[in-house]
């Protein structure tokens, strides 16, 4: 496949050093392909029922907007770092980041998926498994991966 062909391309971001490198190498290859989109995809987990906690109507504020999903800051995060000529559509899912990638893959089938290795260890990996192991065993297209 021709570096050209690379339109739809899927950056999973998780805002660490290496996400980073990866949106930025994702931009860059971006910019040299006409028509061609990024699709930034970060994967927060399912939340755990939390207890119920009573608030009494004398500290609650009608202000105060809730807070935001974790996933939702970090794709406004992803957002900002992304220049303005790109083409992009982000994405957020809840669940284990490396079905869900995998599942977004079959959703709607991508061209490239560039992402950032956490630099474990090969035995860590083998033990602990990775998210870009998982989607280099597990996708039809191309994926890239930035150290």
């Amino acid at each position: 496949m021709k570096m050209l062909e690379f339109k739809k391309i899927l950056v999973p971001y998780d805002g660490s050093s290496y996400a980073k490198k990866a949106l930025a190498a994702a931009c860059d290859t971006a910019a040299l392909i006409p028509g061609a989109v990024l699709f930034i995809a970060t994967v927060t987990p399912a939340e755990q029922p939390k207890e119920k906690v009573r608030i009494s109507k004398s500290t609650a504020s009608v202000d105060e907007p809730p807070p935001k999903n974790p996933g939702e800051l970090l794709l406004e995060e992803a957002d900002a770092l992304i220049p303005k000529n790109i083409p992009r559509e982000l994405i957020l899912r809840v669940g284990n980041p490396g079905e869900e990638l995998v599942t977004l893959t079959l959703q709607k089938p991508f061209d490239l998926i560039i992402m950032g290795s956490r630099g474990r260890g090969a035995l860590k990996s083998l033990l602990m498994g990775s998210v870009s192991s998982h989607l280099v065993n597990n996708v039809k297209c191309s994926v890239w991966i930035i150290k």
